[in-house]
């Protein structure tokens, strides 16, 4: 019997036996099986893809929004140490060109922060607070230099290093301290601060010149007596005198930053980071351009001079307006101080005396005898006026980039050491002006000079929308200055 592949009988005896073939089952039953292998190996596929996908967005907007932090204005951060894009760093090129081929996300909407005061007050802090420290101590240092430079040159100085007599130890140790002077400037420091009701914050710093002369009066007599090879200036600079130092100034970084010492960081940014009416201001024998910070010179930053620190202390959008009132508040304080010193000064009242008898008694003699003026009303008047030309004279010398002492009496004047640190510059009394001024009218001012340089578009962070499946990834970055 030829065989067909199907089921058949064989008949004997009564008896039937049934076989089969169980090819063909076998097949049915694994195309099922392998049905469903794929089914659920698809769908693990296409999730994993889909996942793959997600992640893969995730990560081409973290690069974009990376990319588009990274095209700051490079100008506005070497002036103003400030981080800002403007909306010509808005693109989709770095997702589009990193995003997987299979994958068809789209991007949408640019979510951008604007820089403003609030965010203006924050940069300023943080960029202020890893700054003012080295700022303050490298103004020290060099002061302290300079004021050592004085005494080493002095005569009484020269004369005992050279072993001429003892006597003049006595004397250098009046000469250094100083007493009488200092005593006087600390009394009047604190009888304000205590009337300002801000004497806490000046605890500190009282701490510190105290210990500041206690290791200069060692280091000086540890020198005087040959038990020192330094020199008398490398008795400010060692180690105890430096950690006095920055102890000193960390404790005024930790006050709160949103009451005195956000103030003042705020404050001195403004004196330090933008240009005034001065091109060039002198050290010592050569005149160096005027420069922020960073020691960038604004030359460099501005083609011409835009008188903004004047600006942001007026509020005058005219050059030459806002330049006269800040001549008019400089020259009426310095003719304040100068007359108040004239006062105090005894050897310049009796010069002053001596005008006003002359005066006096010419105005008697013309008179005819008829008119007598006291001496002494005389004496205020010619003060006044002496103090009023010396106050013009001191700030045509400020305005040209000359240093000036803030106290001009003759106790001053003849001490070299006390005129050294006393010596004041032009942007000190625009930063003491500039304290009266309200911190938000500051930064709406500082930002409105910053908007006219670089736009009104700067932002501080981006957000990017991303469309996949109908689906929305978003994703938001900014700089760490503005504590994003």
């Amino acid at each position: 019997m030829c065989n067909t592949g199907f089921s058949h009988l064989h008949i004997w005896g009564g008896d039937f036996i049934l076989n089969r073939n169980k090819k063909g089952g076998m097949t049915i039953f694994l195309c099922i099986i392998l049905t469903a292998v794929i089914l659920v190996q698809s769908i693990f596929y296409f999730g994993a893809r889909f996942r793959e996908n997600q992640a893969d967005i995730r990560r081409c907007l973290r690069l974009q929004t990376q990319q588009i932090l990274a095209s700051y204005n490079e100008e506005l951060l070497n002036q103003y140490g400030l981080y800002a894009f403007d909306s010509t760093a808005k693109n989709d090129e770095v997702f589009m060109a990193c995003l997987n081929d299979s994958c068809d996300a789209t991007v949408g909407a640019y979510d951008t922060c604007l820089l403003d005061e609030n965010q203006l007050a924050t940069g300023i802090c943080n960029y202020m607070e890893v700054r003012e420290a080295g700022i303050v101590t490298g103004d020290i240092i060099s002061k302290a230099r300079s004021v050592m430079s004085e005494i080493e040159g002095n005569d009484i100085y020269i004369a005992g290093t050279d072993g001429e007599t003892q006597e003049w130890i006595a004397d250098l140790s009046d000469y250094l301290n100083g007493g009488d002077v200092w005593d006087t400037v600390i009394e009047v420091i604190s009888v304000a601060t205590d009337y300002a009701e801000c004497s806490g914050y000046f605890d500190d710093l009282f701490s510190f010149a105290e210990d500041y002369r206690e290791i200069f009066e060692r280091g000086t007599s540890l020198y005087l007596q040959g038990e020192s090879s330094g020199s008398v200036a490398d008795s400010l600079l060692d180690t105890k005198m430096m950690e006095n130092t920055l102890n000193t100034i960390d404790s005024y970084m930790g006050q709160d930053s949103s009451t005195l010492m956000e103030y003042l960081l705020v404050n001195q940014y403004a004196v330090c980071c933008f240009d005034s009416k001065l091109q060039t201001t002198n050290e010592g024998n050569s005149s160096i351009p005027e420069a922020n910070y960073l020691g960038v010179p604004f030359s460099e930053l501005h083609s011409t001079n835009q008188c903004d620190l004047e600006y942001i202390l007026t509020g005058l959008d005219s050059d030459t307006a806002s330049c006269g009132v800040v001549y008019a508040g400089i020259y009426s304080l310095r003719l304040a101080v100068n007359f108040l010193s004239l006062l105090s000064d005894k050897e310049k009242m009796e010069i002053a005396n001596g005008i006003a008898t002359v005066i006096s008694t010419i105005i008697f003699i013309v008179s005819e005898g008829g008119i007598y003026v006291d001496p002494k009303v005389i004496e205020f008047i010619v003060a006044g006026v002496w103090a009023a030309g010396q106050a013009m004279l001191e700030v045509n010398a400020l305005e040209n980039g000359e240093s000036i002492s803030f106290i001009d009496s003759s106790v001053i004047t003849d001490n070299p050491i006390l005129d050294e640190v006393l010596q004041t510059s032009y942007r000190d009394y625009v930063g003491l002006f500039l304290l009266f001024i309200p911190e938000e009218t500051k930064l709406e001012r500082m930002l409105a000079v910053i908007n006219r340089d670089y736009g009104e578009d700067l932002s501080t962070s981006v957000g990017i929308t991303s469309n996949y499946l109908s689906k929305v990834y978003y994703l938001e970055e900014g700089y760490d200055l503005y504590d994003y």
